[in-house]
Formats: C-alpha cells, structure tokens, sequence
C-alpha cells in the first residue's frame, strides 16, 4: 500500500498548522522508490524533509530527531495513515504526550485480532500508564521532552524502541492525554506476522547491546507470559510467542558459533 504518500498528501489539507513533515527512508529500496516516484508533487512543499539513512530503524529515529524544529512531534510508520479529524485533535493538545488509538483498515484475521489488543491496552492508559504491561505506547510528544530523555542514548538496533522511548519519557513527565481519533494500520498476513515474529526474535537474540536487549526481552515476557493470567493474555500475542521464541533462540545460537570462531 502507498501509505507514504497518502500521508504526505495529508499535509496539503493543514495549511493553517506549523506541521513539517520528516519522511525518514531506511533500507527499504522499495518505501525510497514509493516516495521519489509516486510522491513527485508533493516533495516540493517546503515543509517536507526527506532523509534516506540506510541503517537499522532505531539510529534512522535519532537521525530524524535531529532536524525537528516543531514543539510537538508525531511519529508514523510506513504502514500508518492518520484519520481525517486527528490532526485538528493534536491542534488542542497541552499535554506532554498523547496516546493516538491505532485501529485496523484492511480487517484481515491479524488486523481484527490486533484490534482486540489495541483497544485493551488503550482502555488501560485510561485508568493508569502502570504497570507497564500491555502497555499503550504514545506517538505524540512534546519534542523538548523527547530530545531530553534520549540524550546519551546508545542509538545501536533496540527491540520495541516505542516502547523503550516512552520508557525515558515516563521517568521525566507523566502528562498525558488518550485521544479519541485514531491512526490506521495496513495489518499484515496471519502468516507474514508469524514470520515477522520470527525475525524479531531472531534480531533479539544477535543484539549485541546488553541495556536495549534486556529491555525488550523483559517488554517481550512481560506480554507474552508475564503476571498476567493466559486467558487474559491477547490471542495475537499467543500467535507471535512460539516463532518469537524460536527465532530467539536461533539468533542466540548463531551469535555464540561467532563468538567463537572471531
């Protein structure tokens, strides 16, 4: 799906706001292909900042951080489009963050599956951001805040790096708001989930970095198998355990043999 131009397209009807939008390209020929090709009109507004970075997600993050000059901050993936009423929500927002509901559009077995988590984990920021499982993760932020807490931070590949953002925001503010307009995702295949799920653990595993791998292996139990009781846990959760722990325990394997022989 062009999902990247239809966000960047959505910029043309906000011409009353500052927004300035940071099209962040990693590896993917494909999403550089999509914005150089398909969004030609568009990247003439001079609002409109295009990095390519051809490095891991999380370092690709901190690049684009570097260039915001705006006093808050969203973050979209390339799977994401923004509903037709959030941005004059976030016009409103005094808070330190906001947590954006995420809702399936294509509605596929993964995407409605998904959608039983999402709405869980939003229902519970309403009540409280604590504990931290199944935890809702903002994409709004105040970027002062943000720039703040991620000072030092070692930018090498972080499993879950939402969740490891939010986590260096939470220990300097805990002003938020849950809004009631929502970003929609492109969800994935059943089995193209189940193959992502794989690769993340596998990725988890080789991590070579001990402060961002213990965050997510914790982040990842804690969802998958932590104080919560199973029925309680989400069924997508259930789906991704076996192949994330499978590829978990590849990834380990495969960075011990070069260990060995380096």
């Amino acid at each position: 799906m062009n999902t990247i131009s239809v966000v960047i397209r959505s910029i043309e009807f906000h011409s009353d706001l500052n927004l300035r939008l940071i099209t962040l390209i990693g590896r993917s020929d494909r999403i550089i292909n999509v914005v150089r090709g398909g969004c030609k009109y568009e990247v003439q507004d001079p609002r409109l900042t295009i990095l390519v970075e051809p490095t891991d997600r999380f370092e690709a993050f901190f690049s684009a951080l570097k260039v915001v000059d705006t006093e808050y901050v969203l973050l979209i993936d390339e799977d994401q489009i923004p509903s037709e009423k959030l941005f004059d929500e976030l016009r409103n927002i005094k808070a330190d963050f906001a947590i954006v509901p995420e809702r399936s559009i294509n509605r596929n077995i993964c995407g409605r599956m998904m959608d039983i988590k999402r709405k869980r984990v939003e229902e519970l920021a309403k009540m409280s951001l604590d504990p931290p499982l199944q935890r809702a993760v903002p994409r709004f932020y105040r970027t002062d805040i943000l720039k703040a807490a991620l000072n030092g931070v070692d930018s090498r590949f972080a499993p879950h790096e939402d969740s490891f953002i939010f986590s260096r925001v939470l220990e300097t503010t805990k002003s938020y708001t849950v809004l009631k307009s929502v970003l929609y995702n492109y969800d994935v295949s059943l089995r193209t989930y189940m193959l992502k799920s794989y690769k993340y653990g596998a990725a988890l595993g080789r991590n070579e970095n001990p402060t961002l791998g213990k965050f997510a292996l914790k982040m990842d139990l804690s969802i998958m198998i932590g104080r919560q009781m199973i029925s309680l846990t989400p069924p997508i959760d259930l789906v991704r355990a076996f192949p994330y722990a499978l590829g978990y325990l590849v990834g380990k394997f495969r960075r011990r043999g070069i260990s060995r022989h380096s």
